[in-house]
C-alpha cells in the first residue's frame, strides 16, 4: 500500500517554495481560530491569512500594518543592504506575532530573533513559524531589560517598532538595543506633534501620559498589567535620541508612498533608519 504525499506551495516574497506541509489546512484553520485575533495579517499556506474579519475588534487588529511598512520603509532599508538582508542577523524587538520577523526572513536574513514579553504573542508566532516551516527565525519570551550581548549576541539590524513610546525609560531601552546592534536600527513610533507650535518650535520634546490597562486589548496591550507611564517623542527627539546612543546617520523617512496609514502623512507616526556609519547619499535632514 502506498501513501500519497500531497505537495503544496507557500509564497514567500517573490519566491515559491514547494514542501510537504507538516500541518493540514484544517489543522491550520483550527489553530488560527484558537489563537485569534492576531495583530499582523500574515500569509499562511493553503492561501490562508491570520487576518479574520469575524474576530477583528475595532482598533485592535492592524490589517494594514505590514503592508504600510513594506511600502514605506522596506525599499529604503533593503537599498542600504544591496537589495537583500542575506548575511545579516536581525533582531525584532517586541515582535508580537512576528510579522516583521517573517518579513526579514523573506528578505534573506541568515537568522532572525523575535522576542516579546507576552506568552500569547510568542505562541502565535511559533504557530505561524511551524505552519510556514520557517527555520531561520527563533522566537523567545523575554523582556527588554534582559536583552544583551551576553544572552543573545549581536545583530546587524534591529527593528524597534511600536515600542519606544510605550517605555517609562525610552532612552535606556533604546540604549539597550543599541548595545546589541552593530550597524542599523529602524525605529517606528508614535510622535508628539503639537498643533501649530511644531512649525516654529524644533526643540526635542517628550510628552508624558498615564495609561490605564485595557482588558480586551488582546492584540497589542496584554503586556500592560497596571497603570503605566509612557513618553511620546517629537520627531526631533527621536533623531537626537538615536544619535545619543551611537547612530551618527539618522534618516527620517518622509512618507511618499500612497496607501499608507493616515497617521504617517499627519506625522503623528514616524519611521527612522539610523546607521552607525554614514552611508553615501543618505540624508538626515528633518522637515
Amino acid at each position: 500500500m502506498t501513501q500519497e504525499i500531497v505537495m503544496t506551495s507557500c509564497h514567500i516574497g517573490s519566491r515559491v517554495y514547494a514542501h510537504q506541509p507538516r500541518m493540514s489546512e484544517a489543522e491550520i484553520r483550527d489553530r488560527m481560530g484558537e489563537l485569534a485575533p492576531f495583530h499582523h495579517a500574515i500569509e499562511m499556506p493553503f492561501g490562508l491569512n491570520t487576518y479574520d474579519e469575524d474576530s477583528r475588534r475595532p482598533g485592535r487588529q492592524s490589517t494594514g500594518r505590514i503592508d504600510s511598512m513594506k511600502k514605506h520603509m522596506w525599499p529604503r532599508l533593503l537599498k542600504h543592504f544591496g537589495g537583500t538582508l542575506q548575511g545579516n542577523r536581525v533582531l525584532d524587538v517586541a515582535c508580537n506575532c512576528g510579522g516583521f520577523s517573517f518579513l526579514a526572513a523573506e528578505a534573506g536574513a541568515d537568522e532572525v530573533l523575535g522576542f516579546d514579553s507576552e506568552h500569547r504573542y510568542i505562541e502565535q508566532a511559533k504557530f505561524i513559524q511551524e505552519a510556514r516551516q520557517e527555520t531561520r527565525i527563533r522566537f523567545e519570551k523575554d523582556r527588554l531589560e534582559n536583552i544583551g550581548p551576553e544572552a543573545y549576541g549581536r545583530f546587524d539590524v534591529s527593528f524597534f517598532f511600536g515600542i519606544l513610546y510605550h517605555l517609562e525609560d525610552p532612552i535606556g531601552g533604546l540604549r539597550r538595543i543599541a548595545d546589541v546592534t552593530t550597524d542599523t536600527i529602524v525605529v517606528d513610533t508614535h510622535l508628539m506633534r503639537i498643533p501649530y507650535i511644531h512649525r516654529f518650535f524644533k526643540a526635542p520634546l517628550w510628552g508624558m501620559s498615564l495609561v490605564e490597562p485595557v482588558e480586551d486589548n488582546d492584540t497589542t496591550g496584554l503586556w500592560r498589567k497596571a497603570r503605566h507611564c509612557q513618553f511620546k517623542p517629537t520627531l526631533q527627539a527621536v533623531e537626537q535620541a538615536l544619535k545619543f546612543v551611537g547612530f551618527d546617520d539618522v534618516e527620517y523617512l518622509t512618507p511618499s508612498a500612497s496607501g499608507l496609514e493616515d497617521r504617517y502623512y499627519k506625522r503623528t507616526r514616524g519611521t527612522f533608519i539610523a546607521r552607525r556609519r554614514a552611508s553615501p547619499g543618505s540624508s538626515s535632514a528633518l522637515s
